[in-house]
């Protein structure tokens, strides 16, 4: 069944005579979808509201449960406006668990994410890439006066918990960059680009390449090169944390090669590795190994360096204006943390429904599983989503959503 969901809000009220035609056109606007044979079996439904006093000036169907996909970010975005501030940033920490003696660390060198989805990604104007960050790290030391770790390099992701994706998820979905899970220690949006072959209609695919490299992760393919005319139909199939992915479906043909973007499976544990390969390439020793651990609180004798994301507010930005799912997680697990409770999926929709009975929202029918929408258990009613909208409307951060706002065809 093809669902089709429109809310529309007011956001100023017309001339009673105005309105009267306003009603009498959105009938025949109605009519004209009900009648219309494109959408045969198709589910609709409109509710138009007074953005000031939240009176309703129109509805259709407006209580029937629909997917609300991407859309369901408005309300993860309103929720983290509310509940941290548009200047809230995340922090990533890199120090030592043990003593700097002389030039050398006696323990170990310990990075501490805070659930961070802008680290490592350039996306974000001024945000530092993965090189940059390791420069960063790696002066850090040399102002300490460090060339030598007796332990090892640990990448603690404990400030989440170890379920990277929500339990509403598709399996098909989970593989692909744009159903990577938040970790507590996140690494350029969690991607991993796959490089297949493309050639003749019907061919087989094979793994040329990946960007980043990882050697302790096998990736096999079944990928054919598609028809004529076809686009990108590959889908990677993964558990987080695994070692295997596997790759099926098609890609565009006759093109030599075809890269897709899968999620990486590991973020900690790849950055982890990075960032030691470029330390013991600058001379700095470290004589242990790299380890991925859940231990909640940095727990680190000294500080070395601070990260900082960019704002709230930018990531919010580009959440909605580019739809990115794992932005969104990781804001929903970090506001569910950030009222005292474990930062997880479960209690970051918790808050959800908090914020609906705060807000004396129209939610006796929703039902959320994530923060992105990417669920296709979540069902939204449009009489609640214009009420959501009202209410961002009169909210302190009014501005800042009307700026998150995509625009269809442009975003």
């Amino acid at each position: 069944m093809h669902l089709l969901w429109i809310v529309l809000t007011f956001f100023s009220i017309s001339p009673c005579k105005a309105q009267s035609n306003s009603v009498a056109a959105l009938q025949d606007l109605v009519s004209a979808l009900k009648n219309d044979k494109d959408l045969t079996g198709a589910n609709f439904s409109l509710s138009i509201k007074d953005a000031t006093s939240g009176a309703d000036l129109f509805n259709y169907n407006e209580d029937a449960l629909l997917i609300p996909a991407s859309s369901l970010k408005l309300l993860t975005s309103q929720l983290a406006l509310e509940k941290l501030g548009p200047d809230f940033r995340f922090l990533t920490q890199f120090g030592v668990k043990g003593d700097i003696v002389d030039d050398r660390v006696e323990g170990n060198l310990v990075l501490v994410g805070s659930g961070d989805p802008t680290f490592g990604s350039e996306r974000i104007e001024g945000n530092p890439g993965i090189d940059e960050l390791c420069a960063l790290f790696y002066g850090a030391l040399l102002e300490k006066g460090v060339n030598a770790v007796s332990g090892d390099l640990i990448v603690n992701s404990g400030a989440f918990d170890r379920n990277l994706t929500p339990g509403k998820w598709l399996w098909e979905d989970m593989g692909n960059y744009y159903g990577a899970g938040a970790s507590g220690f996140n690494v350029n949006e969690n991607i991993l680009r796959v490089t297949l072959g493309s050639g003749a209609p019907g061919t087989k695919s094979d793994v040329l390449s990946t960007a980043p490299k990882l050697d302790y992760v096998q990736i096999s393919s079944d990928v054919k090169a598609g028809p004529a005319g076809s686009g990108d139909n590959a889908y990677a199939y993964s558990d987080p944390y695994s070692n295997y992915i596997h790759i099926s479906g098609t890609v565009p043909p006759s093109r030599g090669e075809f890269t897709i973007k899968a999620a990486m499976p590991d973020p900690a544990l790849y950055f982890g590795n990075y960032l030691k390969d470029y330390l013991v390439n600058r001379g700095i020793l470290i004589e242990g190994i790299v380890k991925h651990e859940w231990e909640f609180g940095s727990g680190l004798s000294s500080e070395i360096y601070n990260h900082y994301s960019p704002n709230l507010d930018e990531i919010l930005y580009w959440t909605n204006q580019k739809s990115i799912n794992l932005y969104a997680e990781a804001i929903l697990k970090v506001v569910a943390g950030n009222c005292n409770v474990k930062a997880n999926t479960a209690n970051g929709v918790n808050e959800v429904y908090k914020f609906i009975d705060a807000n004396s929202l129209d939610g006796k029918y929703v039902k959320v599983h994530d923060g992105s929408g990417l669920s296709p258990m979540n069902r939204v009613n449009t009489s609640f989503f214009s009420d959501l909208l009202c209410h961002v409307y009169n909210s302190a951060f009014a501005s800042n959503m009307k700026r998150y706002y995509s625009v269809a065809g442009g975003s």
